[in-house]
């Protein structure tokens, strides 16, 4: 009951930390996809600017899930582009080399996800 204080985002704040985070991760996916295994020593960055982003545009409220569907719709986002690709896998059109070529998109998501979650929830590593 205590921890229900300290929840202070209003309901648009969940539409605006969706569509916020979603369409900044699509396009930094877009951008990263071009450097390959770079992309993971880019994506912490990435998440940053999504989180602050997000931050200011919900007028820095709180919300255990608010931090949560940020970090989710960031993961969309990640992964939109890499979508077509992903079924055709999934659907046996794909060779083995094609699920290779998923690796990096897929690790690029985990960071960036981890990354806006633990920005926008105040996680400190020490």
């Amino acid at each position: 009951m205590q921890q229900k204080k300290f929840d202070t985002a209003r309901p648009l704040d969940y539409l605006f930390a969706f569509l916020i985070a979603g369409i900044l991760s699509f396009i930094g996916s877009l951008l990263v996809g071009f450097v390959g295994f770079f992309s993971l020593l880019l994506a912490p960055g990435v998440g940053w600017v999504i989180a602050e982003v997000v931050r200011k545009a919900t007028g820095r409220r709180r919300s255990k899930p608010l931090f949560q569907v940020a970090a989710g719709s960031a993961v969309l986002g990640a992964v939109a582009n890499q979508l077509p690709l992903l079924v055709m896998v999934l659907l046996g059109y794909a060779g083995a080399g094609y699920v290779l070529s998923l690796v990096w998109p897929a690790l690029y998501a985990a960071i960036v996800c981890t990354t806006v979650y633990a920005r926008l929830s105040g996680i400190q590593l020490r």
